[in-house]
């Protein structure tokens, strides 16, 4: 909150209080006329409907008479311009993340922490990630990109990156449930060579079956250091979150249309 913004609140509070503040009220005065208070709706400077407990009322109202208009203000915080949501060792890991790859974005740089293992889901905003990097002059406008530029999802040997993505088939009859039903294809591509690791088609789009692929693909070609992942439910489950942290490979946040799209 900026020193305009506390000082707008401040008008705000003794504009509630209003002349109040200049009565020389009685205790037995001063609460029914708080109690009523209490009972309206205000409008803040923001334009914001918003209603005022008693009891908040009544710290207001002993703050003013004690220390003045001043006291009205809210206290600035004391971790301005530090987060409190990313640790010391979290905050320094993405700044080296961020200058190793300039390109890599808040989401994909937040995506990665959280396939990693190294914070949970939703622990952190986009937004807490985008505040840091600015703070360290690392957002996109400010950055001086000194070395060759590259594709983002350009591996630069066989497996370090493989894509994965599902493809709607054809509709069959499925053996299980005696219904047709669209088969879905779960396939993964190398990024370097375009080799396909492990292809398979099946019904249903289950995080269970995606596993399944992958194992037979690192059964056949080895772990892989990179996943290209999309936000389905098929690939961003707990199970392969997990899977991941404990093979130490980033799952990642797409960047446009995958290979295996254009491999038509």
């Amino acid at each position: 909150m900026t020193d305009d913004e506390r000082n707008q609140e401040a008008l705000f509070r003794h504009a509630i209080l209003g002349d109040l503040l200049s009565r020389n009220l009685r205790r037995r005065q001063l609460r029914p006329a708080l109690k009523q208070l209490a009972q309206q709706t205000y409008q803040d400077h923001h334009g914001r409907s918003r209603r005022v407990a008693y009891k908040t009322l009544e710290e207001w109202f002993y703050k003013y008479r004690n220390r003045g208009f001043d006291a009205l203000k809210p206290l600035p915080r004391k971790d301005r311009n530090k987060s409190r949501i990313l640790a010391e060792d979290l905050q320094q890991l993405i700044l080296d993340m961020k200058r190793e790859d300039p390109g890599r974005s808040a989401p994909l740089i937040l995506r990665e922490l959280e396939l990693a293992g190294r914070i949970a889901a939703r622990q952190a905003r986009v937004s807490s990630v985008q505040r840091l990097l600015r703070r360290h002059g690392l957002s996109v406008p400010r950055m001086e990109v000194d070395h060759a530029a590259r594709y983002r999802w350009e591996a630069s040997m066989c497996g370090e990156l493989w894509q994965a993505d599902a493809l709607h088939g054809p509709i069959l009859m499925n053996p299980a449930t005696g219904r047709n039903q669209r088969v879905i294809v779960f396939g993964l591509i190398d990024d370097r060579s375009r080799l396909i690791p492990y292809l398979e088609g099946g019904f249903g789009e289950t995080e269970q079956r995606f596993l399944t692929v992958l194992y037979q693909a690192m059964a056949r070609r080895g772990i892989v250091r990179k996943l290209l992942l999309d936000n389905h439910a098929s690939f961003s489950g707990y199970d392969l979150r997990l899977l991941c942290a404990r093979l130490d490979s980033s799952g990642t946040q797409p960047a446009g249309r995958r290979a295996i799209e254009r491999q038509d």
